[in-house]
């Protein structure tokens, strides 16, 4: 069953609602994603699964080793780097093997859409179009 799960993940294309990236990207540059998620329809951000343009297969695999304590950082920049905090965030880590055959994980987030406007503490808003993370302006 979970053979078929990370199956499912390697074949899926990024879009309005899945998003992937290595875990060597700085977690200050995935929060757009978290927000534009929680901004339009919700997704599934997954931390440790490279772009489809730079591996295939299993290749894709690249685990949440290679960037330390980034997991970490970036759990704790959603739980701490939104206004209002974001509500319905559900995140577990998968055990997968990397591209180095070595036992890791991948770090699976779950953002759900959100009734109220998220921004970053920055005050940068986004929206999801598509694969893209839209920058907004709100008036005030």
């Amino acid at each position: 069953m979970e053979n078929k799960i990370l199956e499912s993940l390697l074949n899926a294309d990024e879009g309005q609602t899945f998003e992937t990236k290595r875990a060597l990207k700085k977690p200050s540059e995935v929060l757009p994603t978290i927000c534009a998620f929680a901004n339009t329809d919700g997704g599934t951000f997954i931390y440790g699964i490279a772009d489809k343009k730079h591996a295939v297969g299993k290749e894709r695999f690249t685990g949440i080793i290679e960037g330390g304590t980034n997991h970490e950082e970036l759990l704790k920049l959603i739980a701490n780097n939104f206004t209002p905090p974001l509500p319905d965030i559900t995140s577990r880590c998968v055990d997968i093997v990397n591209t180095h055959g070595q036992n890791d994980r991948m770090l699976i987030i779950l953002v759900s859409p959100s009734k109220e406007v998220h921004s970053l503490m920055s005050g940068h808003t986004y929206v999801r179009r598509g694969s893209q993370n839209n920058l907004i302006c709100l008036s005030t």
